[in-house]
């Protein structure tokens, strides 16, 4: 009979069965899905507690005569007693509608909680619901989250212990629900990748950085041109400004291999090393090829097989290697000259000697060595660093410094014979550029000296 089969209960159930059912219950009558049915179980429920708590509650084998069933009608004012509040069950459904990305929704949702009415019992469930908060939890967007520190009125000066450590949670939660298979369109869209090629290309890395760690698989990743910069480019966007550790899928051990190798530094680590020694060794093995089949070709046309070819092509391979490795080796050291020096240290001092240096051994070399033009191999290099210092301050402007560093190595040569015809001898050009680099790194060090002397003042 009524209250007792909407709740599914025998007649002399106790309290704490009455409540048992009610959350049994209540988990499939939620208000904002079926609000009627809540309707009927909260009175049932409202009906049995007063009846347990008054004593009036029918036996069913005594014999004794049973109250009368509870007619239709609105519950009487008396019963008081509130249902209990799962605080387990809201955390699970909060971050289950938190997860699907609808701030709106979940606002409403958490405005139709009369429980959550009650100032005391919100502030005790929003420190509960802030404890929770795991970075292993569910994953959920900036804007739900945010919905929810607002509800509980946690986003106010003070009303958090470590903010630091909620914003750290915020970008976790946030880039872990972006992660997720189902937002790779959001993703997208929020990475302003807008070409069916890039869409593409962020589907397959983020399918290839969620699987296990393999060094042939990644080495042989690393040797398509352009694929370290493009995997080390989305993993710096993802991880934002300061860096943060990407959630799973994404395996750890990729993030690490394929940042390290798109980092430039002045000394090899051991993953640079590894894909360089990889890429190496495929130059080496497709010029050795090409030159086995030249010298098949020669072959079969009469000509006999020529051992030459393969060994020619392979130096050739060789001196390509070479190149490379000093062209990006110089690249890294003017990106060492570029950068802050330091105050104290055997580099520090090597940074700043490195350019007058290699411009007084132009001028010696040049006056010493019996050749022409020995000094160039010193001078130029000095030139090349002083003016890249020089220029360095402006970060905002690095593709117009590198085009000036091209000029002014161009306009040295006339520069030397407009200086000789003003003097009315010639000039050396080594001299002239070892000069030069000299001015270059004489301003550069004023510019850098007159902060630190101002500051001292």
């Amino acid at each position: 009979m009524w209250p007792y089969s909407e709740l599914g209960i025998e007649p002399t159930a106790d309290e704490r069965a009455i409540k048992r059912a009610y959350a049994a219950r209540l988990r499939h009558n939620r208000p904002d899905e079926h609000p009627e049915g809540f309707q009927r179980l909260n009175e049932a429920y409202r009906e049995a507690l007063a009846r347990c708590a008054d004593g009036d509650r029918p036996a069913t084998r005594s014999g004794l005569p049973q109250p009368a069933v509870r007619p239709p009608g609105p519950v009487p004012a008396r019963i008081e007693a509130p249902p209990p509040f799962d605080l387990g069950g809201f955390i699970a459904e909060a971050s289950l509608r938190a997860g699907q990305g609808d701030a709106a929704a979940l606002r409403a949702w958490l405005d139709s909680l009369e429980a959550l009415w009650s100032l005391d019992l919100k502030a005790r469930v929003g420190r509960a619901w802030l404890a929770s908060l795991r970075p292993d939890g569910p994953p959920m967007p900036r804007a739900c989250l945010d919905e929810l520190l607002a509800f509980f009125h946690l986003g106010e000066a003070g009303s958090v212990h470590d903010p630091l450590a909620l914003e750290q949670l915020r970008r976790h939660l946030h880039m872990a629900w972006y992660l997720a298979p189902e937002q790779r369109e959001a993703l997208a869209q929020a990475l302003e990748m807008t070409s069916a090629q890039q869409r593409r290309h962020l589907q397959q890395t983020l399918h290839r950085l969620q699987q296990p760690f393999r060094w042939s698989r990644a080495l042989l990743r690393a040797l398509t041109p352009g694929e370290v910069e493009r995997v080390g480019g989305l993993l710096g966007r993802l991880a934002g400004q300061p860096p943060m550790p990407l959630p799973p899928p994404i395996e750890p051990r990729q993030v690490a291999f394929w940042t390290e190798a798109g980092r430039q530094r002045l000394f090899f680590n051991r993953i640079r090393l590894a894909v360089t020694g990889a890429r190496s060794l495929a130059i080496l093995l497709a010029a050795l090829a090409f030159g086995l089949l030249l010298a098949t070709l020669s072959a079969l046309g009469g000509d006999g097989f020529r051992w030459m070819l393969p060994g020619m092509t392979l130096a050739i391979g060789g001196l390509l290697c070479l190149l490379s490795l000093a062209m990006h080796a110089w690249g890294e050291i003017t990106a060492w000259q570029c950068q802050p020096a330091g105050r104290t240290g055997w580099a520090a001092r090597l940074q700043w000697a490195l350019v007058p240096s290699l411009a007084v051994g132009g001028v010696v070399l040049g006056h010493v060595a019996p050749w022409p033009g020995a000094g160039w191999w010193l001078a130029v290099p000095a030139l090349w660093l002083g003016v890249a210092r020089f220029l360095s301050s402006w970060r905002s402007k690095q593709g117009f410094n590198r085009i000036v560093l091209r000029i002014a190595l161009f306009l040295a040569y006339p520069l030397a014979h407009l200086v000789g015809d003003a003097f009315g001898h010639a000039v050396d050009l080594g001299d002239l550029l070892a000069l030069l680099a000299l001015l270059a790194w004489s301003a550069d060090a004023w510019r850098r000296r007159s902060p630190r002397r101002r500051a001292f003042a």
